[in-house]
Order: C-alpha cells, then structure tokens, then sequence
C-alpha cells in the first residue's frame, strides 16, 4: 500500500473490479473530487460524500458508498454498459492507524465513466451531471435507475417517455403534461412520426395487446435508442454545467 499522509481522506472504499473499469472510472469522473489508491493489493475510492461521515462511524460510510455507487451505476450502465465494481471494505485511516471494516454485500455496482475540457476549463461530464441531478430530482432519479436495469422493459421505456413529457412541458396538469408530446415536438426533441410509431408501439407491448394490429410498430431497439437519446438530452436540459 502506498504511504498515507495527513493530506490523505480519511475514508476509503476497497473495490474490487477490472482494470478497464478502474481507467474508465478515473477519466469519467475527473471532476468529482474523486482521490484513488490502492490499500492492500485492491484500488480504492474515496469521495467527498464520505469524508462528511465522522470519524468511526463506518455505517455511515457504508450507506454514503452505496448511495453514490448506485447513482454512479445508473448513471454509467445507461452510457457505457460497464462491468461491475464489488465493494470489499471500508478503510479509515485513525490515529496514524488503518481500521478496516469488511462489507458483505451482494450487489455489484457497475461504475465507470471522460474529462472534458472547454479552453481548457475542466467540465463535468454527463455522468457526473446525471448524478447530481438525481440527487435533487426524484423523478430523474427513479427512471435512471429503471432504464438501467437490462434489457429494458417496454413498459419502463414508455413511464421513461411520459417522465420527459410531464417535465418539460408547462401544462399544469400533471395528467396533461404527461401527454404533451407536442411540446418536445416543437422543441425539435423528436418527429412527429417518432412520437406517434413509439406511443403506439410501447402502448400495444406495456397494456396488453389490443383488437387492432399496430400498423408501423417501431423496433425494440429503435425505441432503445429513442428513449436514451431522450434521456441524456433531459440530463442537458437540466443539468448543463
């Protein structure tokens, strides 16, 4: 293990995971005040959210970890379909000391993510965008931790198509907005062909076949990509910078 010095975090995460995805992690998350060692032969995480824990309290720790790597991973499985991180022990470091506290945990939190560079200003990328605007967004929250489960369902890309339409729309009906889709029309977000071949489509898969046959369904996979090119031009409208 690397020598910790009194500038070190005091709180580390062991991870477990391939050598791409610790890269990809590094590039992806350049501006979140992320630092990165290696504590007994494992690459380790620490992260502002856990240095807000005080000092022993290794449940706190463990929860900050969890709800970060899990955003991360939604985040991240949506752009990249990234292998997973396993969480292996939390590391603080105490008293000149190293305290490490094992996590048994069955979860696998799939985590990667490119510094971008604007005249040369460092700027999030839309990883990191989309995982401060979960935390502030319920409903962005809940569809990216929908859409990040694979294969996607019909049902979970049509609740995703009705979140992007109650969002942005100004409708103040919530059932009202949730059927403008005019608006992201206007908007240049998507055709009118598209809109109509993907609400007939994922409505005749999520409720249930009707009497009548769907006369142009659109692909699975074209509904895939619809909905994802959706998605992260949304995480552009609400979180730019």
């Amino acid at each position: 293990m690397a020598a910790l010095t009194p500038a070190t975090p005091s709180w580390y995460v062991r991870l477990e995971g391939s050598p791409n995805d610790i890269a990809a992690l590094k590039r992806h998350f350049a501006n979140s005040g992320f630092s990165f060692d290696e504590i007994d032969g494992k690459f380790a995480l620490a992260a502002p959210q856990f240095e807000a824990c005080a000092s022993g309290d290794t449940g706190a720790v463990i929860d900050a970890a969890t709800e970060l790597l899990n955003a991360v991973n939604a985040a991240l499985r949506l752009s990249h379909r990234c292998n997973g991180f396993e969480v292996l022990s939390i590391v603080e470091t105490r008293n000149g000391a190293i305290h490490r506290t094992l996590v048994c945990s069955s979860e696998d939190f799939r985590i990667s993510g490119a510094e971008l560079r604007v005249n040369a200003k460092p700027v999030r990328s839309k990883e990191e965008r989309l995982v401060s605007l979960m935390g502030r967004h319920k409903g962005v929250k809940d569809m990216a931790r929908a859409l990040s489960v694979l294969p996607m369902t019909w049902h979970a890309l049509r609740q995703a198509y009705e979140t992007f339409l109650g969002t942005m729309s100004s409708k103040p009906k919530p059932k009202d907005a949730r059927a403008d889709y005019k608006n992201l029309i206007t908007k240049g977000w998507l055709t009118s062909g598209e809109s109509e071949r993907f609400h007939e489509t994922a409505s005749f898969y999520s409720h249930g076949h009707p009497r009548t046959k769907i006369s142009n369904p659109m692909p699975y996979k074209e509904a895939c990509a619809l909905i994802e090119r959706l998605f992260w031009r949304l995480v552009d409208e609400l979180e730019p910078t």
